[in-house]
């Protein structure tokens, strides 16, 4: 796939986030769900702020999986 790939899954406290999601290169992608759902959490571990399981590809450059985790400033 060209676009993001992202799967993530773990616990933060009392907060459990379990969720995937494609977003085809070139088009635009939405991220929407009730207060809580985990829109921001799936959106800051994309972006190498928060580590969850999981796995997270641009193209077909790894960003992160059970063996890689690139910090932000790695990530394109």
């Amino acid at each position: 796939m060209n676009g993001l790939a992202a799967a993530f899954r773990g616990q933060r406290g009392g907060f459990g986030l379990d969720a995937s999601l494609e977003a085809p290169a070139g088009m635009t992608t939405a991220l929407f769900g009730p207060s809580g759902a985990g829109k921001t959490s799936v959106l800051r571990a994309i972006a190498g702020l928060d580590r969850f399981e999981g796995r997270c590809t641009l193209g077909d450059t790894v960003w992160q999986d059970e063996r890689l985790f690139l910090p932000p400033s790695a990530r394109a």
